[in-house]
């Protein structure tokens, strides 16, 4: 039986995806707008296969909360959040 990924796991797999996008090496504003632009990049593919980008980050939002307090309830840490 497969495991769920942990959310260390879900954040490697979300850098590697970046990291992987050739116009994102040397972002000049940094990690977070790197992210904010990925992001933007995927709701732009959501709407092109004519899924609602409001629905993807209505949910994402709501698995995001539910992963980070499945972690907290194992024993997770919190961690350092920031904003640019």
């Amino acid at each position: 039986m497969v495991s769920d990924p942990s959310n260390d796991e879900r954040a490697a797999v979300a850098l590697a995806a970046l990291e992987s996008q050739e116009k994102y090496h040397d972002h000049p504003d940094g990690l977070g707008e790197m992210i904010v632009s990925l992001v933007t990049d995927l709701l732009h593919l959501a709407r092109e296969k004519y899924i609602e980008p409001d629905y993807v980050i209505h949910t994402a939002q709501m698995h995001f909360d539910a992963e980070v307090q499945e972690e907290m309830k194992n024993g997770g840490q919190d961690s350092n959040l920031s904003q640019p």
